[in-house]
This record gives C-alpha cells, sequence and structure tokens, in this order.
C-alpha cells in the first residue's frame, strides 16, 4: 500500500510538470547576455524585460501559436513564430544584430503605465553619421494621437527629440491588446536604416476604440502583423479582410501583387509570415475560370491558383 501511494505522488507531479506549457531562453549579443530588452509575446503573454543573464520566461500559457518580438536600443528588432502544444518547454534563444546605417534610437520601450495623468513621452533619434539625416516616424495606433515631430532632420553626429501624446480614452478593454510599435524610418536616400520603439499601457479604455493586433507600416502600405487566416478559398480570405477593424480602421484588404512583392522583401521587418502561399487581390485574365494570384512565402515565387485553393491571407491598407 505505501509503494502504491508513492507511486501515485511520483505520476502525479511528473503529470504536473508535464502541464506546464512555457516559453523561456536568453537574448545574446556576440556570445553575450543582454540587459534590458524587451520581449514582447502575442496574443496576450505581455512583456518581459532581461536581466543582467538575458534571460526570460513566459508561463502557464494556453497552447496554440505565439509571436515573439524583442526590442532593444542599437539593435535590429527579432521577430519569430512558436507553436507551442500542451505541456511543451520551448526554449528560444534570440540573437540580436546591430542595427544597420546611421540612424538609431535611445531606448526600444517606453511603459505609459496605469497612472491617469501620464500621457506625454519622448525618445531621441541618433544619427552616427558625417552628414545630415532626414527621418520620418509611423505610427498604428489611434491611441497614440500625436509624434511632434513625426518628420524631421538631424544634423551629423547629433541627436533630435521626439514626443508622442497618447489618449487613455481610445483604449482596448482589453488590457493585454495596449500596446503599439513606432517606426522610425531614415528617408537619407542609400541609408535605409530604421529603429522601433515598443510602447504599451497597463490600463483599459472603454472598448468603442479597439486597437487589436501590432500593425506596421511598409513600403506606403499598412501591414497586419498576424496573418488573417491560416488557410481560406479566396473569397473567403477576401471578405476576412474586407470585414476586419484592427486599429479602428475599415479598410482593409487583400495586397495586389505588386503589394505582395514589397511584404516578402520586407518580411522579416513586418515579421510573423509562415513559408506559406499567401492571396493576392489580383485575378489571372488568362483563365475565363476565377484564379488568382497567389505568392509563396518560402522563395518568393507567384504564379495564379484557382479560387478553391486554401492559402493564407495577410490584410493591408493604403497609407493616406
Amino acid at each position: 500500500m505505501i509503494a502504491a501511494a508513492l507511486l501515485c505522488g511520483c505520476t502525479k507531479k511528473e503529470n504536473e510538470r508535464s502541464s506546464v506549457t512555457q516559453i523561456h531562453g536568453t537574448v545574446v549579443t556576440s556570445g553575450e547576455p543582454v540587459n534590458a530588452a524587451a520581449i514582447l509575446l502575442t496574443p496576450g503573454g505581455g512583456v518581459k524585460i532581461t536581466g543582467s543573464d538575458g534571460m526570460y520566461k513566459f508561463a502557464d500559457l494556453q497552447p496554440g501559436k505565439y509571436e515573439l518580438k524583442v526590442f532593444k536600443e542599437g539593435f535590429q528588432s527579432f521577430n519569430t513564430s512558436i507553436d507551442v502544444a500542451h505541456g511543451k518547454d520551448e526554449e528560444v534563444t534570440v540573437i540580436l544584430t546591430r542595427g544597420a546605417g546611421n540612424l538609431s534610437i535611445n531606448k526600444a520601450y517606453v511603459d505609459m503605465g496605469s497612472n491617469e495623468g501620464n500621457n506625454v513621452a519622448g525618445f531621441s533619434i541618433l544619427n552616427a553619421g558625417n552628414a545630415e539625416l532626414t527621418w520620418s516616424v509611423s505610427n498604428a495606433a489611434r491611441w497614440i494621437t500625436n509624434v511632434d515631430p513625426p518628420e524631421g532632420a538631424v544634423a551629423a553626429n547629433s541627436s533630435a527629440a521626439v514626443v508622442f501624446t497618447i489618449d487613455r480614452s481610445k483604449l482596448s478593454s482589453n488590457t493585454v491588446d495596449n500596446y503599439a510599435i513606432l517606426v522610425v524610418r531614415s528617408t537619407t536616400a542609400g541609408d535605409g536604416s530604421t529603429a522601433e520603439l515598443l510602447v504599451t499601457v497597463f490600463n483599459v479604455g472603454d472598448g468603442a476604440n479597439v486597437t487589436a493586433v501590432i500593425t506596421l507600416l511598409y513600403d506606403g502600405i499598412m501591414v497586419q502583423s498576424y496573418d488573417i487566416s491560416s488557410g481560406a478559398d479566396w473569397n473567403a480570405a477576401n471578405n476576412l479582410c474586407k470585414s476586419s477593424r484592427v486599429a479602428g480602421y475599415s479598410d482593409w484588404r487583400l495586397p495586389t501583387r505588386g503589394e505582395l512583392n514589397a511584404m516578402y522583401d520586407g518580411k522579416t521587418a513586418i515579421g510573423g509570415f509562415s513559408n506559406a502561399l499567401y492571396w493576392s487581390s489580383d485575378r489571372d485574365s488568362n483563365y475565363s475560370s476565377s484564379y488568382y494570384y497567389a505568392k509563396k512565402f518560402e522563395d518568393g515565387s507567384m504564379r495564379s491558383y484557382f479560387d478553391s485553393n486554401s492559402f493564407r491571407a495577410r490584410a493591408v491598407r493604403t497609407l493616406p
């Protein structure tokens, strides 16, 4: 009886350990841990900040697909997709690389907190080059109501200050939705460098203006940073895009072939893509039936397919 009781006890503990679903790992560069990196896990994981050991952990997760994005000033943002099964312990080592070009920002993460009076924050744009650099800031969150200035120039080996304002009444009614990314992009010919600032607010609004998943601005279009469908025929994918209300906008749509090409070129910066086929909005006029072009994000190839095929979809909208 004692042996049976002990056996049952061990089995229970083992089952408890096996039911833990988590993502953890270390953020490093050149083999050394990175301190004070901000790790965003979506959906619903929130933000973790690394310590001097570079380690992070998101525990008690539900099984499913997650996007992990890492921000650190002076480094390129890191983005990856993770499929987590029940009881699975996923270890992800993040290797950061230095930002390219002359543009950078002095911080990678701003937490606006829950203080109702804390609605203004700022950051600095740095120019490490020997000539003047021009820049612009892209904002996809309705609750970030003003970026001042939204564009400008910074002298060689100098910095420029940017201030942004939030409106807490426009926050989502779901706390985990209230984050955004300000994308700072060099507009100087031949430079092409970018930097990203993660902004979070840990309280909720009235839900009237829901800021759902992160959106990013790329090459003249706004691109949702998650696939709106992991597999749908063309008509269903088209309807899903048109009915989307991400970030409060109602003019989302399937991308054209040209926009899909731009998204493929910038897929690392945008993030969240799989090596699968993605629908475009363009029909192949060479066929009498309904054939639409789709692009394979594994190798960049594109051809037309009958609309009953099941492919992934990513919604976009044209910038005003």
